[in-house]
């Protein structure tokens, strides 16, 4: 006779008990790293406010991934720089605000990272790979740079920063840093460790969609009792349908991204949010796997309690 598994009604309330308190730590977790993962996403547009009132402020930006370039006059990206004063024009002052950049040399970025905010304005400039000074007494307090970057040696991180050397800052400094990968064309806008990643979400998708499509057709040419209703078969459809949302929804982040260097941070939490479920749904297996449910019969002991 084949074997069914049917828990005592002493031992059920202590293994759902247990099991939804796994699967609630497991979901919470899977969000924090979902919203973690959303603040350190690489970006070509990076938008934010210099604090004012700090005379030596030591503001890091972002980073980006440049390609390289084998001849030495060949210029492999760009940065544009567009700062915006909120308040009345700076008094004259001896002081310096610089946009530096630092590549990932052990020279440069390196050897200041640590410390950062405790490094001496000669220090970092003297490790910066390249800096410019920001002008913000102008009469609109709007200023405009350009920057080309050339690299020949191999594909480098870039790390983009203000420093403030002695500068009285009355008024906040809006900025806006763009940075592009102009040897890429349409994908441009994209930093080097993300190329690609347009045309793998669109694989995955079609992937995931036919792997549904055959899931279904075997399910409906199969004898015996009804596979549809299974719950390892439904939970596995589910995964198929939230793995492929997630694809479509970072398509289309992915595809307004290389249009404005940006994207939708909301589509993007929508894809991440459908790869939890999809996550949680194999989880869901393994751990119903482990515990030997719906294994010999097609019915969840104590679904309702779970």
């Amino acid at each position: 006779p084949t074997p069914s598994f049917h828990p005592t009604t002493d031992a059920a309330p202590d293994a759902n008990a247990g099991l939804v308190g796994t699967m609630s730590t497991l979901c919470v977790r899977l969000c924090l790293l979902a919203f973690a993962w959303l603040d350190g996403v690489s970006a070509t547009v990076f938008q934010g406010e210099l604090a004012s009132f700090e005379p030596n402020l030591r503001h890091f930006v972002g980073k980006y991934v440049y390609d390289y370039s084998h001849s030495l006059e060949s210029r492999v990206g760009s940065v544009t720089i567009q700062t915006k004063r909120l308040g009345p024009a700076l008094p004259d002052s001896s002081g310096r605000l610089l946009f530096a950049m630092f590549d990932d040399e052990r020279s440069h970025w390196k050897r200041v990272r640590r410390q950062w905010s405790r490094r001496t304005c000669d220090e970092l400039k003297e490790a910066a790979s390249i800096h410019t000074d920001i002008d913000l007494s102008t009469p609109d307090g709007k200023s405009i740079y350009t920057i080309q970057v050339r690299e020949h040696v191999r594909p480098r991180f870039w790390y983009f920063s203000f420093i403030a050397c002695d500068v009285p800052l009355s008024a906040e400094v809006e900025y806006e840093v763009h940075a592009e990968n102009i040897l890429w064309d349409w994908q441009k806008e994209l930093s080097l460790d993300h190329m690609g990643l347009f045309h793998c979400y669109a694989i995955f998708a079609v992937l995931f969609a036919v792997a549904w499509i055959c899931t279904v057709m075997a399910i409906r040419r199969g004898s015996g009792p009804p596979l549809r209703d299974h719950p390892y078969v439904q939970l596995l459809l589910l995964s198929y349908v939230a793995s492929w949302a997630s694809s479509c929804f970072f398509l289309v982040h992915y595809a307004l991204f290389l249009h404005d260097g940006f994207g939708s941070r909301r589509i993007r939490f929508l894809g991440v949010l459908a790869s939890i479920v999809a996550n949680c749904a194999i989880f869901l297996i393994a751990i119903f796997s482990s515990v030997g449910w719906a294994i010999s019969s097609a019915v969840l002991p104590h679904r309702r309690v779970f």
